[in-house]
Order: structure tokens, then C-alpha cells, then sequence
């Protein structure tokens, strides 16, 4: 399937942080659930209006949520922050339900649309806002950069991953 083309314009005061083509929300006592394995998720943008100077998110959000990528792509989409995967599972300090497991498919040439940044640091295209991220094997390209917002989160590395020339950019 194909989630491509869409746009996410935040009004004015939207009481939220986050927005994307894919929203995944959970509850405190059961996170959502998606599993993609196969697809693409292209060309989705996420507009801010002019008071969200903070605001996240463009193709997907995972917050509070389990979210398994074992095959598929995500490219060309916009946003201020995580243009392709925002990732939250911490909330003031406070640790959430969430995860997020990346074993296969292709991560490349997302951006952000904050005026004068590049997709680096906080406007990386995978935005990593807790733990819970996993990389699992060698399956996955992910040529976006990632940003890991504290000290605190982390990336974990499950079996081995033996790829020539695949390179990880992490911030």
C-alpha cells in the first residue's frame, strides 16, 4: 500500500506537539500497534502555523506506541522535526509505554521544513525522544540522520549487523 502526497497544516493553538500522515497514539495501559512490512510512505508534509515553533512530526509519529519496520520505505517527506519517524516514549521525565523496532526497509532523503536548518540535530529526519528504539540486524537503510534527543536515550543494537560501507549518522 501507499500513504503519499498528504499534508497536515496545524492551526492556530493546536493543543497538541505532534502531527503526521500516520499518527499512533496509546494509552497508558495499552499502546497502539502497527507493524509495517512493505509499502511506502512518500511525500507527506507537516505545515506549521506560525505560533507552533516546536511542533514534530511528518510522515510518522510513534508516541506511546509499538511500532515494528521489517520491510517497506519511507522518503521525501517534510516536517519540522522527524520528517520521516518521530519517536516519544518519555514525557517530563517520565517513562512511557512505547517502542519502536527497525529490522528492515529503506529511511532516505527526508527533510525538514523549519526555515534556514538543515536535517540535522533537532531537525533530524528520525527524532528519537526516549527509549525503546532498536535496530535489529542488518536489514534496514536508514541514510536519514537520527537525533537522540538526551543522554539518556538510546539505540539498541540486537544480533549482529555486518554490512560494508552502511554507515549510521546519529546525533
Amino acid at each position: 500500500g501507499q500513504i503519499i502526497n498528504n499534508t497536515v497544516l496545524t492551526p492556530i493553538n493546536y493543543d497538541s506537539d505532534y502531527a503526521a500522515a500516520i499518527y499512533l497514539e496509546g494509552i497508558y495501559s495499552a499502546p497502539a500497534y502497527m507493524e509495517m512490512n512493505g509499502g511506502v510512505i512518500e511525500g507527506n508534509k507537516t505545515i506549521l502555523s506560525e505560533h507552533d515553533e516546536y511542533f514534530c512530526g511528518g510522515a510518522l509519529v510513534n508516541y506511546r506506541s509499538d511500532l515494528v519496520i521489517n520491510d517497506g520505505i519511507i522518503r521525501n517527506n517534510e516536517g519540522p522535526s522527524g520528517s520521516g519517524i518521530y519517536f516519544f516514549s518519555m514525557k517530563w521525565g517520565e517513562i512511557l509505554t512505547g517502542s519502536m523496532v527497525i529490522s528492515g526497509g529503506q529511511i532516505y532523503g527526508n527533510k525538514t521544513n523549519r526555515v534556514n536548518q538543515s536535517a540535522v540535530g533537532e531537525s533530524s529526519p528520525v527524532y528519537i525522544d526516549g527509549e525503546g528504539f532498536e535496530l535489529k540486524g542488518g536489514g534496514s537503510e536508514i541514510v536519514d540522520n537520527i537525533y537522540l534527543r538526551t543522554v539518556t536515550d538510546k539505540i539498541s543494537v540486537s544480533a549482529n549487523i555486518y554490512q560494508l560501507g552502511r554507515r549510521y549518522h546519529i546525533y
